[in-house]
């Protein structure tokens, strides 16, 4: 029904057929309406003589003029025959018995025409109610129309101006872009910078060895201080491949191969990869049987998890014995896991900035490139990495990641 009406409404000529379709109702209906005065006109004409011509007490006025009056009728030739004998004296009972009859006859079929027509006007009149019904429904229809045109205008209005946000957002997410490829090259210029430092202790260390062994061609024991300058060179070289590890792991963030991949598994192995870093500590593995796995790349994932369990090793400046908790949950659609450990914490001050390139608080020990790192994978994979520490009382980073088949 919904659909008929709409291709009824949407037809461009269904107006003008509805007028024309009013306009022969209402023609057809005057014209019956007429033939139906007239036929009853006329039947009643008929009764009349019928009762003047029929009785043999009638006036000869009154027969006259009611034989004059059918000179217009079906009857006209037996009126006038019968006019033509009243007034040569001949107009026998004979003579008034046929004329009866004709009349009788010819209002036979006048009552008869009329019950046609009278049927066809009522038949008109049906259709013309059921016309009038159409009209009105289209009508409704039409303005209903309207009602869901006008819903439809403002569906559009906010369909619109759901567009325009979203353009908005593109546009800040070009911001974005544009900041991302400032910030690239700021950590280009952090990156020469930072790997510069400890090259400088490198050369600088071993050139101190290259002149300590100059002079042990001569004499004296320089075994002490080489080993000093020799642990420098290596410390330094250690920095730089640290840094360099970072980076890389920076810079394939955008090669990866998705698969499902169980939690469980992935946390164990993080964990045995970390327990050279953690053996000194407490670990509290904190997982239930049953957990679903997410849809990632699993070295990466494994590269965050790692990363956040060594954060939390490290996590213990006075070099003292800590505990760190490892947690896992199905969130709904998701998997939340958690590393906490109870060690030093992270001042306010520097909350703000630990998920920044270059901000470490390990001094030396760090790049600051790790958490950077970890949160931009997890995004990747379309989870969030969170973190909440106080100064003093330990730190806790939640991960949340989709399930393989949310």
């Amino acid at each position: 029904m919904a659909g008929w009406t709409r291709r009824v409404l949407r037809s461009r000529g269904i107006a003008p057929l509805v007028a024309v379709a009013l306009l022969a109702f209402v023609g057809w209906t005057l014209w019956l309406a007429s033939s139906v005065h007239q036929l009853r006109g006329t039947l009643e004409d008929h009764v009349r003589w019928i009762r003047v011509v029929g009785d043999p007490e009638t006036p000869e006025p009154a027969l006259r003029g009611a034989l004059d009056e059918m000179g217009a009728s079906a009857l006209a030739l037996d009126a006038t025959a019968a006019r033509r004998a009243l007034d040569d004296d001949r107009f026998e009972a004979t003579r008034r018995d046929e004329l009866v009859a004709g009349l009788r006859a010819e209002t036979g079929r006048i009552s008869a025409t009329l019950g046609q027509r009278w049927t066809q006007l009522q038949l008109l009149a049906a259709l013309s109610l059921a016309l009038v019904a159409l009209v009105a429904l289209l009508f409704t229809l039409a303005r209903r129309q309207v009602r869901e045109l006008d819903a439809l205008g403002h569906v559009l209005a906010e369909r619109l101006e759901e567009l325009e946000e979203r353009d908005a957002e593109l546009e800040a997410r070009l911001h974005e872009i544009e900041d991302r490829e400032q910030l690239l090259r700021t950590v280009a210029a952090s990156v020469v910078h930072e790997i510069n430092n400890p090259l400088c202790y490198v050369t600088m260390s071993l050139g101190s060895v290259e002149r300590e062994l100059a002079r042990l061609e001569d004499a004296g024991d320089a075994s002490g201080r080489l080993r000093i300058m020799s642990k420098r060179a290596i410390e330094g070289a250690d920095r730089v491949a640290r840094i360099a590890q970072d980076l890389k792991r920076l810079t394939a963030q955008t090669a990866s191969e998705s698969a499902p991949v169980p939690i469980g598994d992935l946390l164990d192995t993080a964990l045995r990869l970390s327990g050279g870093r953690l053996k000194r500590h407490d670990v509290v593995r904190r997982l239930p049987d049953e957990l679903p796995a997410v849809l990632g790349d699993r070295h990466r994932l494994e590269q965050v998890f790692l990363n956040l369990l060594l954060n939390a090793g490290d996590a213990f400046g006075d070099g003292r014995r800590g505990e760190v908790v490892v947690r896992a949950e199905a969130d709904g659609d998701a998997v939340a896991i958690e590393v906490h450990d109870d060690g030093d914490g992270i001042a306010e001050a520097d909350l703000e900035r630990v998920f920044d390139p270059f901000v470490t608080t390990k001094g030396d020990a760090g790049t600051g490139l790790g958490l950077y790192v970890a949160r931009q994978i997890v995004e990747s994979h379309g989870g969030l990495l969170t973190l909440t520490s106080r100064e003093g009382d330990g730190t806790s980073v939640r991960v949340v990641l989709p399930v393989a088949d949310a």
